[in-house]
């Protein structure tokens, strides 16, 4: 892990989520790796992690390990962090495509819309 990626790491690590996000949920998170200026980084890589069973985004094959190449008019590698944020950040019942490449190379496309969080019980 580079510097500047580490300093994004720590940054985001110190930020409370609440802080980073609208309400929406896309029924899985997504580590991100980026570099560059860190107010406004460019996004390296995205992937999907911990899935959350029975989501649409499960019902629509969506799997861990996935890596997002797409997701609106954010093309990753190469999307800058605002842009990202504004695509993936959003409020329940706003709708995005996702292009995502599965750990085998094969390539696929799911429209998702955001939900409410999970109650935490």
């Amino acid at each position: 892990m580079n510097m500047k990626t580490l300093m994004i790491v720590l940054i985001l690590t110190l930020v409370p989520t609440w802080a980073l996000a609208a309400d929406g949920y896309w029924g899985f998170g997504i580590r991100v790796e980026a570099g560059g200026f860190f107010l406004n980084p460019k996004i390296e890589s995205a992937t999907v992690r911990q899935l959350l069973p029975g989501s649409e985004a499960a019902e629509k094959g969506v799997a861990d390990g996935d890596r997002i190449t797409r997701v609106g008019d954010c093309e990753i590698p190469g999307c800058r962090g605002k842009l990202a944020r504004k695509m993936i950040d959003v409020d329940p019942g706003v709708t995005r495509r996702f292009d995502l490449v599965r750990p085998d190379g094969s390539t696929y496309s799911v429209t998702l819309t955001a939900i409410e969080w999970p109650d935490d019980d």
